[in-house]
């Protein structure tokens, strides 16, 4: 950002931030059993096929990593969920194979009336199978069930399981009998994990049980089922980051065990997948460890700035979710304005500049006919606050809205960036040095592209039903993100599927074991698209791989199938 004394010449850097959403997640080791783990080098997949399943003008799209969207069962039949607003709000579809994914059937339509339905999830056993979504017909959202039992050819009636209206983010189990169904609840305020089981394919279901602890936001549930083992895993933010925890029952989901904290660092873990067969239980992620930067290191150095500036730099709320920024601003700005109204007439009549009150109230009418938010509003009426002689006390904010970390830091940088563009020429022009404001905005982009964008695959696994575990196996070492991995397994073969930036755009990756985690292949593109490809899901059955993901090479999201030979 280049600074002279011409305001024209400054320009915001709001560009630098814009993949924060993740997001929606330091020193480099690697680990000898990992084959390529340090390396990009890129294998080309042989034995590959490729399908496009959906062909219409609506975005059809697939749920995340912590749930499946594809299923495979050992008649050689591949079952595929996804969601599509072609109707106009979005609604439930089905497709399968009957030999493998060679062939597909039409589609079929599991939701009929016009409620809000998104990311479902899919699980077979034996002949039944098992779709859970969440859907908006009984106010809110809720989550709901649907079975068939003659391998996907007929479905029967939907069953609601939740009511409170703020379920969403199911995941979904089975074996033999059993179904085990994990979901996101706001009812308390704080998102947490709930679940509930049958043990008669679906026939019947016991009660719902919280999986997490209040009063921490646990959120992103996935679950796995081998024999009476049970096993859930989520984020949670008990320990002032977000960490990947792990549950286990070891009689069918009837009782629960202790937590297991799965992740140990200060950067953000995110969004488990685990594969479990007998007493080998598997689990990726996406995590920021080996990051040299976090977001807020990239935050700091604009308060870097605005120090230099002489501008106040407020410091950043502790905590994964945080205190909404523009909701405590507004508040903050109605308290000072009551406090101005309330003063303004007797200090007025002692003498007070009325004139200059007046400008200042002006001028803030101004700022809200622009739409200027209320952190800037709030700075105003310090001026009149400050004019007055009167000492500002904020109320009580326990009661405050919370808000993702990563969004409340998207305001107050786009805040803090207004402040300094407004506020740089003014100090160039008397005497400040600009070389050293645009040296700490050159280090600022650094560190936010590292915090944006250095997400990478994790793997660990367990040889005794998750009573110990192994080393983190770090699967990506790719110069740009790598998120949302799904992991299956059939036999001693896993298979890793996630999309990654390292290509300019989102692309899908594969990896693999023959040996359930012992040893890695080399990354494999599974995808050249011209438009993003995202959100993979990946199913085993014998020999074969099963992936889907959507992309967006078609003008619209459409969804994508191609299967992968074992070697």
């Amino acid at each position: 950002m280049r600074l002279t004394a011409s305001p024209r010449r400054l320009r915001p850097l709001l560009s630098v931030f814009a993949g924060l959403a993740l997001m929606i997640a330091f020193s480099e080791a690697t680990n000898p059993a990992i084959s390529d783990a340090g390396s990009v080098q890129v294998h080309a997949l042989k034995s590959k096929l490729e399908r496009r399943l959906t062909f219409d003008g609506g975005a059809s799209l697939l749920s995340y990593n912590f749930a499946w969207s594809v299923a495979a069962d050992e008649s050689n039949r591949v079952h595929v969920v996804w969601y599509d607003n072609s109707s106009g709000n979005s609604q439930i579809y089905y497709k399968r194979s009957t030999d493998g994914g060679l062939n597909w059937e039409t589609e079929i339509r599991l939701s009929e009336d016009p409620a809000f339905r998104e990311h479902p999830a899919v699980a077979v056993s034996g002949s039944h199978v098992y779709v859970v979504w969440h859907d908006s017909r009984s106010g809110g959202l809720n989550i709901f069930f649907k079975r068939s039992t003659d391998g996907g050819a007929t479905w029967g009636p939907d069953f609601q399981l939740t009511g409170t209206g703020a379920d969403a983010h199911a995941s979904i189990a089975a074996s033999e009998s059993q179904i085990h169904v994990v979901w996101g609840d706001n009812t308390t305020g704080h998102a947490e994990i709930y679940t509930r089981r049958s043990t008669d394919f679906g026939a019947t279901w016991d009660g719902e049980r919280r999986l997490s602890d209040l009063p921490f936001d646990s959120w992103v549930p996935t679950v796995a089922v081998s024999g009476k083992d049970v096993y859930a895993a989520w984020v949670d933010t008990r320990d002032g980051n977000e960490e990947e925890y792990l549950k286990r029952s070891t009689d069918g989901g009837r009782s629960w065990g202790p937590d297991t904290r799965m992740t140990h660092n200060a950067a953000n873990s995110w969004a488990p997948s685990i594969a479990v067969s007998g007493r080998t239980v598997h689990f990726v992620w996406f995590d920021q460890k080996d990051s040299p930067a976090q977001p807020l290191d990239a935050e700091r150095r604009l308060d870097e700035a605005m120090a230099l500036l002489g501008l106040r730099v407020e410091p950043p709320p502790e905590g994964v979710m945080v205190p909404n920024p523009e909701e405590a601003a507004r508040r903050g700005a109605t308290e000072r304005l009551q406090l101005i109204q309330a003063a303004a007439p007797v200090w007025i009549e002692r003498g007070g500049d009325g004139a200059r009150l007046q400008s200042i109230m002006r001028e803030l009418q101004e700022l809200g006919s622009q739409g200027a938010s209320y952190l800037v509003k709030e700075r105003k009426l310090d001026e009149a606050i400050k004019l007055m002689g009167l000492t500002y006390i904020p109320g009580p904010r326990e009661d405050l809205p919370k808000v993702y970390y990563l969004d409340a830091m998207r305001v107050r940088v786009q805040d803090k960036m207004q402040q300094i563009q407004a506020a740089a020429p003014r100090w160039v022009q008397s005497g400040g040095d600009a070389e050293t404001l645009e040296s700490i905005f050159r280090e600022f982009e650094i560190v936010m592209n590292f915090a944006t964008t250095e997400w990478e695959i994790y793997y660990t696994r367990s040889t005794d039903s998750g009573d110990t575990w192994g080393p983190d196996t770090r699967l990506t070492n790719a110069p740009d993100f790598s998120q949302r991995p799904s992991i299956a397994l059939s036999g001693r073969r896993l298979s890793v599927v996630w999309f990654d930036g390292r290509d300019g755009n989102s692309e899908i990756y594969f990896k693999s074991s023959r040996d359930e985690g012992a040893t890695w292949s080399p990354d494999a593109r599974l995808t050249d698209a011209p438009g993003d490809s995202m959100h993979p899901s990946v199913a085993a059955s014998g020999k074969w791989a099963h992936v889907v993901w959507f992309d967006r090479r078609d003008g619209n999201a459409e969804i994508y199938y191609s299967r992968i030979k074992s070697k």
